[in-house]
């Protein structure tokens, strides 16, 4: 796959992956319009929580990760793909054994799991985060099955109807909430969560049967492909369960904190996941199958230009996304949750939070991406390593800020300096690893995104300067119409620089275009 093609397939998935963002936004909105954003929201994204730190540990991220390198080789060494077949199959027939008897185990323990868990000082709140956590769990088996219709796809390059799942799954929670609120209450949210995890496994299956796999079980846990799968499938198990980890303790402390912390910190990765997901996720998804296929054919010189591509699209596309969060806080999180519930202090703790997130973007990016050219090369002791060192200083300075009274900032700026930390461990070792990384032309990249923020700055802080009350006024349609005209005001001129000085990430999506109308 040409560099230009990866990119155009990158733009593709990174519309879809708008849509979905937006719509998670959208789902957002309605939730904290129906439930706010204080004690029950706190009990709900407390037990969401847990199924959806497991689908990374168990479904969509490490097994995926594991998974995706050992059917890319299958498929170079068997174009009918019928050995492909058989290992999909005796993938999701092993998810499926091992998921229903411990989903079954944790419906039944889950009140001691939820008390270990957590430490609300009212009874009622365990007592609601129990009962949800009942339901919320099954979750994780749905996701899990689409995860692996979702990595097949990707493999065989079939991008665009794995990028569309998400967007059922957000419909279908706001379909939910918006008509069965009054009847069901918060089961509406449940209720939508688990019909759109349903939902999305049901629209890939046809695409995923047409492209010659199949669902039907098959125990083959003897073959040597599905052993190797689980030979790796632990080291990468380890590394995502440490982040797992991490997020719980980051919710555990955040319930011994003021009212509407865990809340503060949901709504702020939400806003934060849409350039995460647009761009970070959207390039980590076309690349890792590209990288697993050079590294089966020890192409180095060809990993040395994925690794280029990927860490130079990051470097255009979320050094703006990063400093507009960053500048724009208040203005962001009140046009999207302001209304209902949501108060003005929470618009200021979400801001907070959102702000000290925002500076790690490129890291967390940079290091999930390196992670992934490690999984493709078959090694997994690196970003354990890693994963570890981001454990630690995050564990350190989640704590330090803890009892410097810093709040839920506190815990996003923890898990930046972490992140930071990971990312320059594992650039450095891929450099050592492949001799070396294409730095000046990430240098040249870098230099040219910077002079391109000129304007996005003075933009922005002129706006701050001219309506410093704005981001609290009441009308919701004054408020979406300035940050859309303050995004407008930032994205052109931003663009109008990359065209000029030929940022290649930029410029490599316009000539791939326009190729392809000639």
């Amino acid at each position: 796959m040409a560099k230009g093609s990866s990119r155009s397939i990158t733009l593709i998935l990174g519309f879809f992956t708008a849509c979905s963002r937006v719509l998670g936004f959208l789902r957002q909105i309605v939730f904290v319009r129906f439930f706010g954003a204080g004690d029950i929201a706190d009990v709900f994204n407390f037990a969401f929580n847990i199924p959806n730190n497991l689908r990374k540990l168990l479904a969509e991220g490490a097994l995926s990760s594991a998974y995706i390198p050992e059917l890319s080789s299958a498929l170079e060494e068997d174009p009918s793909r019928k050995k492909a077949s058989r290992l999909v199959r005796t993938v999701l027939t092993f998810q499926l054994a091992v998921m229903i008897p411990l989903l079954i185990s944790m419906v039944v323990f889950a009140q001691p799991i939820v008390g270990f868990l957590s430490e609300f000082t009212e009874v009622w709140k365990e007592e609601k985060a129990v009962e949800l956590f009942r339901w919320l769990i099954f979750y994780l088996l749905l996701v899990g099955f689409s995860a692996i219709l979702m990595a097949s796809l990707n493999s065989i390059g079939r991008f665009v109807v794995p990028a569309v799942t998400p967007v059922l799954f957000s419909v279908s929670v706001i379909g939910s909430v918006v008509l069965l609120h009054k009847q069901l209450g918060l089961y509406a949210m449940v209720f939508g969560v688990l019909f759109g995890g349903l939902a999305q496994i049901l629209f890939q299956l046809p695409q995923f049967i047409r492209n010659g796999f199949s669902i039907r079980p098959l125990a083959d846990f003897r073959s040597p492909a599905f052993r190797r799968i689980m030979l790796r499938y632990l080291p990468v198990v380890l590394s995502s369960g440490v982040f797992m980890a991490l997020q719980t303790f980051a919710h555990y402390l955040g319930s011994r904190m003021v009212p509407g912390s865990i809340s503060s910190l949901m709504n702020s990765l939400v806003i934060w996941q849409l350039p995460f997901g647009i761009f970070s996720v959207s390039i980590i998804t076309v690349l890792f199958p590209k990288m697993s296929r050079q590294a089966h054919a020890d192409d180095h010189e060809g990993l040395k230009d994925s690794i280029d591509e990927g860490l130079s699209g990051f470097l255009a596309f979320l050094v703006p996304s990063s400093i507009f969060l960053i500048l724009a806080d208040k203005m962001i999180v009140s046009a999207i949750y302001y209304r209902g519930e949501f108060t003005v202090e929470n618009i200021e703790m979400t801001a907070a939070v959102l702000r000290a997130y925002s500076w790690g973007i490129l890291s967390v990016s940079g290091f999930q991406f390196l992670q992934r050219y490690f999984y493709s090369t078959r090694s997994y002791a690196v970003p354990f390593i890693a994963a570890m060192l981001v454990a630690l200083l995050d564990v350190v300075c989640s704590i330090l800020f803890y009892k410097q009274g810093y709040g839920a900032r506190g815990l996003a700026l923890a898990n930046t300096i972490a992140y930071s930390a990971g990312f320059l461990a594992l650039w450095v070792s891929a450099a050592v690893r492949l001799k070396g990384i294409h730095l000046r032309r990430l240098l040249r990249t870098g230099l040219k995104v910077a002079f391109s923020m000129a304007p996005l700055v003075v933009v922005v802080l002129l706006f701050n300067y001219l309506f410093p009350t704005l981001w609290h006024n009441d009308s919701d349609l004054i408020r979406l119409g300035s940050l859309f005209l303050l995004s407008l005001a930032c994205i052109i001129p931003v663009l109008g620089l990359y065209l000029l000085l030929k940022v290649e990430a930029f410029s490599d999506i316009i000539n791939s275009r326009l190729r392809r109308r000639r």
